[in-house]
């Protein structure tokens, strides 16, 4: 052996690579003589991976449905009790195979045994003649077993029925080594003989129409199988752990009713036996590592099923499993760095995502049960090691804690049960003085007045009597030298636990720069940082507390409030730039603050808003005096950057009592006051008074958050008001009304949907009214009725909404109603705020065939452009000119024009707000389609539309009673 061999052979023992050569050899293990184990691994795998696999995600395709798959015609308890007891007759097995031709069925793979002759030769030969007449019967074969289990050859059909039959094709499914079937032989055969798969031939006979001689295609083993075996099995596929939805029908039903056979025609179809206790039950690999029993039937029309939907899973065998388990073992033994946990973590998952994807997209199974096994021990030994590592670094910075002990920046005493000091830091032994020493009393040594000395002590002895650390609440004060201030220490004490509960260390810190510094952070928490001027919440403060508790009773002192705000200061900023703004704030704040007087108070409010506070002037007209002061001392011009500004200011007024009484009133009122300053043309002065708009109602901020809660709650509920074809007044639609039930009975939307909308609710509400009408519509269909459409309105908001077409898709889909059902109503305005958005938002709900509807038509500006490339199905006319038709001409023509466009673009028309005869006649002079109103139907609840439907009323009678003989309207 060479020296670099051998050197290299030494890297690879070295503990970090320790954990991998490990796992290698157990892979070696594995794939060698632990090869048994090594099947029962990759078996767990393959259902861990399989279950990974058949997780459906949303939006996935669930595959054929049960009105293409094969059917299975069960022989269940059913039918052997209808039809007699197992086994059956001949004659009735002919019976069904004469029943299915008739069915037009494509073919049978029928899995029942016929290996022994009838007791009456008859029964065979019709049995034969059904299948000869059927032409595309496949019938089973099996390994014929000894009584220990071992294949001893294979059984076959009766001659007769095996020439009778398209095919034969074996039936045999392997019972892996945990006892469970996961997969079947494409091919298997006894000696020189071989068959397919049932299922395969199965297929195979469907698909051709004739299966020939039974071995006319299938003479020789395949390649490198003994013809002397009793029984061989070649080309193994799994099942997917995903099977598909398959239709299956009782014998008796079929037989007993031939008509339901109608769903059979062009479909394979499987026989066999169901019922309890006859046919043995395969054990397959079930959901969460159970096992789901299957009849033998089932389990062959659901390999089938998975043979038409190219899903059977082919195992890689060979020599790949072993270089797909070696070489990720190998990579990871020679990589020139450790890896990081989170590699070794992906590294570890690597192998289950790679099985997964290949599964999934290839059919394929990669046997990765032990390279999962030597990764995870892999791992788990570097995790091992990582912690051993761990430990041993947390003994040297015990030490180096020590250490380090002796150079903190607090004082650390150590103090046993009587007080006496047992250790101590450098820095503690430098505050009490060079005379501390291990051995002496704390008390002797400390230098603190005497309040702070009891302080100290009496919490030393209460630690000693609970195992929490306790801290004094005050600062204590320690005396430094002559001539110095004293330093203010924050005591902490740790009892320390057994078996040392007699002693307790305690920490010393100095706060005396760190008060210094708090102090310091309050004044700047409080003052504003650029002018230096008390902040909005310090300057509050004061007033609250200037104010005082008997403001409320109308005794409260008599002061003023003024609000500053500088007129244009935002051009300052953007014609010389931010520095050169705060420059100007700052000489503005100085002056502001040089004109105060002892009494008054200065507070920046925010940006170039100013407030102050004059607690000796209450009258109104020197408040409005000094305010006029102060506009003088803000006039003169302020040179900065070479350029001479005049700035000018609005002040707004506020005095108290007379304008409020507390805080927040009279800020709002001095704001708005400022406010009407600057809307007069700026610097100028506005006092408050009686007639400043009162504050905003607090009730309205609870209305919102209860209309919140409510959408969330699903109070809302929907009422519905019929719509009439004019021409003979059949119910033809329903627009769906929102309601919300209060204690004081229904709100109607107006006195709560502009809350709705200000609240940002209305797309959340508008996706709960849709869901509702669908539910609605699916209840009256289930109930029996024939439900006219539903319209349903939706905002503008939720018009500029992508996700409103995937929601009526889905919530349709999910409850089966037809899209043709449902309406949507647009607004004229909504569609014309950004019509090529909403035009493409419409052609996608138009594709899945709901209808669209324009509501309040003329109530807008329409671009008859854009109206022409609309893609709407109805027009509706604004209630408000059906309502005046008989009074205004103007309103008349509007109606007649809109209706004159809707029939020139193909669409019919709805008049909305229908209360009288008159206006009525009027729609159907004008050549109206159909009208919605009070006059012919109230918006009603549910139950009681449907009611309504099913007694079958229309408003007939309302529209026959308008006579054309009806003199013309008054039109003003």
């Amino acid at each position: 052996m060479t020296a670099a061999l051998w050197h290299r052979l030494r890297a690879l023992a070295t503990p970090a690579r320790l954990p991998w050569l490990l796992a290698l050899l157990l892979a070696l293990g594995l794939l060698g003589p632990a090869q048994p184990l090594r099947v029962r691994i990759d078996l767990l795998a393959h259902d861990l991976v399989s279950t990974l696999a058949s997780v459906r995600w949303p939006g996935q395709a669930t595959g054929p449905t049960d009105s293409t798959g094969p059917v299975i015609i069960a022989i269940d308890d059913a039918s052997l009790q209808a039809l007699g007891a197992w086994p059956w007759p001949r004659t009735l097995h002919a019976e069904l195979i004469d029943t299915l031709r008739r069915a037009g069925v494509q073919a049978i793979g029928y899995g029942v045994m016929f290996a022994e002759p009838s007791r009456q030769p008859e029964d065979d030969l019709r049995l034969a003649a059904a299948m000869r007449a059927q032409g595309r019967v496949v019938l089973p074969v099996l390994p014929l077993r000894d009584g220990s289990g071992r294949p001893q050859g294979a059984l076959e059909p009766l001659p007769l029925l095996a020439a009778s039959a398209a095919a034969l094709g074996h039936a045999e499914a392997p019972i892996d080594a945990d006892g469970r079937i996961r997969g079947l032989a494409l091919q298997a055969g006894s000696g020189p003989q071989r068959w397919e798969a049932l299922p395969l031939a199965l297929q195979r006979v469907a698909a051709t129409g004739s299966g020939g001689s039974p071995d006319s295609t299938l003479t020789a083993p395949p390649p490198g199988s003994d013809p002397a075996r009793p029984w061989w099995r070649h080309d193994l596929r799994l099942l997917p752990d995903r099977p598909a939805r398959m239709h299956e029908m009782s014998a008796i039903d079929l037989l007993g009713d031939p008509a339901r056979a109608g769903v059979l025609l062009g479909r394979s179809v499987w026989v066999g036996v169901t019922a309890t206790g006859i046919d043995p039950a395969l054990p397959t690999p079930g959901p969460a590592g159970q096992v789901e029993l299957l009849s033998t039937v089932r389990w062959q029309a659901r390999v089938q099923a998975a043979l038409e939907q190219g899903t059977l899973v082919r195992p890689l065998d060979g020599l790949w499993p072993g270089l797909l388990t070696l070489l990720p073992l190998l990579g990871m033994l020679l990589r020139p760095q450790p890896a990081s946990p989170a590699l070794a973590l992906g590294w570890l998952l690597l192998p289950w995502a790679v099985a997964t994807l290949l599964l999934t997209t290839q059919a394929l199974w990669l046997p990765i049960g032990t390279l999962a096994c030597a990764g995870a021990l892999a791992l788990l030994l570097e995790r091992l090691m990582a912690l051993q590592t761990a430990r041993r670094g947390l003994r040297e910075e015990r030490e180096l804690a020590l250490a380090t002990l002796q150079v903190l920046g607090e004082a650390v005493i150590s103090l046993d049960g009587q007080g006496r000091i047992v250790q101590l830091n450098a820095r503690a032994r430098q505050w009490l003085g060079a005379g501390a020493a291990p051995g002496q009393a704390l008390a002797a040594l400390l230098r603190m007045p005497e309040l702070d000395r009891r302080i100290l002590l009496q919490a030393l002895d209460d630690s000693r009597h609970q195992s929490a650390p306790l801290t004094p609440d005050l600062p204590l004060r320690l005396a430094r030298g002559p001539g110095q201030a004293d330093r203010s220490l924050l005591a902490s004490i740790q009892p320390l636990p057994v078996p040392r509960d007699d002693q307790l260390v305690l920490v010393l810190t100095d706060l005396s720069e760190v008060m210094s510094a708090r102090r310091q952070i309050e004044h700047d928490r409080q003052h504003d940082r650029l002018t230096g001027l008390p902040e909005r919440r310090l300057f509050i403060e004061q007033l609250t507390q200037q104010l005082g508790p008997a403001a409320d009773d109308g005794d409260g002192p008599a002061l003023a409030l003024l609000f500053i705000d500088i007129d244009r200061f935002a051009r300052i900023g953007d014609h010389l730039g931010h520095a050169q703004a705060d420059e100007v704030l700052q000489r503005l704040a100085r002056r502001l603050q040089d004109s105060c007087h002892r009494s008054e108070l200065l507070a920046r409010w925010g940006g170039d808003q100013f407030v102050m506070l004059l607690r000796q002037a209450g009258d109104p007209d020197a408040a409005l005096a000094r305010a006029r002061e102060l506009l003088q001392r803000v006039s003169p011009d302020i040179e900065v950057g070479g350029l001479a500004l005049g700035l000018g200011a609005s002040i707004g007024v506020a005095c108290a009592p007379r304008d409020g009484r507390d805080a927040d009133t009279l800020l709002m009122r001095a704001r708005t006051a400022m406010g009407r300053a600057k809307a007069a043309g700026g610097h100028r002065v506005a006092g408050g008074g009686a007639d400043t708009a009162p504050p905003p109602d607090p009730r309205q901020l609870g209305l919102e958050t209860r209309l919140r809660q409510a959408i969330e709650d699903d109070e809302f509920v929907l009422h519905y008001q019929l719509q009439f074809a004019l021409d003979d007044g059949r119910p033809v639609g329903a627009e769906a009304l929102l309601r919300w039930p209060r204690e004081d009975g229904l709100w109607l939307p107006g006195r709560f949907i502009g809350l709705i909308d200000e609240g940002g609710m209305t797309v959340a509400l508008g996706e709960r009214v849709i869901v509702q009408a669908i539910a609605q519509l699916r209840r009256w269909r289930e109930a029996g009725l024939a439900p006219v459409p539903v319209s349903v309105n939706i905002s503008p908001r939720q018009c500029l909404d992508d996700r409103l077409p995937e929601l009526v898709a889905e919530r349709l889909a999910q409850e089966q109603v037809p899209a043709a059902l449902l309406k949507i109503e647009i607004t004229e305005s909504a569609a014309m705020h950004d019509p090529q958005h909403l035009r493409g938002l419409l052609e996608r709900l138009r594709a899945m065939g709901v209808q669209i509807a324009l509501d309040d038509f003329g109530t807008g500006y329409s671009s008859l452009a854009h109206l022409r490339d609309m893609p709407v199905d109805q027009i509706k006319v604004d209630p408000g000119f059906v309502g005046s038709m008989e009074q205004h001409a103007g309103s008349r023509a509007i109606v007649e024009a809109t209706i004159a466009l809707a029939h020139g673009l193909k669409v019919p028309v709805v008049a909305e707000g229908v209360e009288s005869a008159r206006q009525l006649e009027l729609l159907r002079s004008l050549g109206c389609d159909q009208v919605q109103g009070f006059l012919l139907a109230h918006p009603l609840p549910p139950d009681a539309l449907a009611e309504r439907l099913r007694d079958g009323s229309s408003a007939s009678d309302h529209i026959s009673r308008c006579s054309p003989a009806l003199s013309p309207p008054r039109i003003t």
